[in-house]
């Protein structure tokens, strides 16, 4: 909206919004927030002292904003991990979307990713069946910072939930850690009773061909055509984002003509 153009002289007014006794004005005031992203980084000292608002809601918007507007290089994560344990679930749940928003925009590097990595994984124990499954799927945003936790993926392969079992698959996917138990783990889901949770599981196994032929000789063979056309459509977004990538780096690097 028109606050979101004006840039950071409106902070104070989007602040005060986001406890404003209409829902709507809530809401385009966390709109407006998380369009603004680090532009607000002024604002989290504020923030944290929402995070023990009495209404849901406003808790769980702020525990979200301050992943988004944290700046790259400071660490977003201590205030989120201490509500890690809060008896709200819906809590829980912010906490954990937070974590991953903060994840996904940060460098396996990146100050607290591996303490925030080890809790998101504790937190795929949750007693609550959604903070359960956004933490499988947040996993995969931690990148390597994860690797230590496969164990846990491995376990999650067989919960009864099927979108926690689906989590678990693109996380091990994602992560390309061609480790000799994980393929096993990913070959028994070719039998899973939903189609797309084989589809997901046979295209990511075609991403490790060469290691999955070595571990289980004929396994690609027998997988006929099941998740071929999902691998070759993420293969030829890969090529095609690698081609553009180049022709970008190239443009960035190019002398300019001398003048004649």
């Amino acid at each position: 909206g028109p606050l979101i153009g004006i840039g950071k002289p409106a902070l104070p007014v989007l602040l005060a919004a986001l406890t404003n006794s209409q829902p709507r004005v809530q809401g385009m005031a966390y709109s407006g927030l998380t369009a603004l992203g680090t532009n607000a980084a002024s604002l989290a000292p504020n923030l944290r002292c929402l995070l023990a608002h009495p209404d849901f809601e406003t808790r769980g918007r702020a525990i979200a904003l301050l992943a988004g507007v944290t700046p790259m290089h400071e660490n977003p994560f201590p205030s989120l991990l201490a509500l890690r344990a809060d008896p709200a679930p819906q809590i829980r749940q912010w906490v954990v979307s937070g974590l991953s928003l903060a994840a996904r925009a940060r460098s396996v590097d990146s100050p607290g990713m591996v303490e925030a990595a080890a809790v998101m994984a504790e937190l795929t124990g949750d007693p609550d069946t959604e903070v359960r499954r956004r933490a499988a799927w947040g996993l995969q945003h931690f990148k390597a910072a994860a690797a230590p936790h496969i164990p846990v993926l491995l376990k999650l392969l067989k919960d009864p939930s099927d979108s926690l079992r689906h989590g678990a698959v693109i996380f091990l996917v994602s992560l390309k850690l061609r480790l000799p138990e994980v393929i096993p783990a990913l070959a028994e889901l070719l039998a899973d009773p939903q189609p797309y949770i084989r589809e997901a599981v046979a295209a990511g196994l075609r991403e490790m061909a060469t290691e999955a032929d070595k571990i289980q000789p004929g396994l690609i063979g027998s997988l006929g055509d099941l998740g071929k056309d999902r691998y070759e459509q993420k293969r030829l977004y890969r090529e095609d984002y690698e081609r553009r990538e180049a022709k970008r780096l190239e443009r960035l690097t190019a002398k300019p003509e001398a003048k004649k």
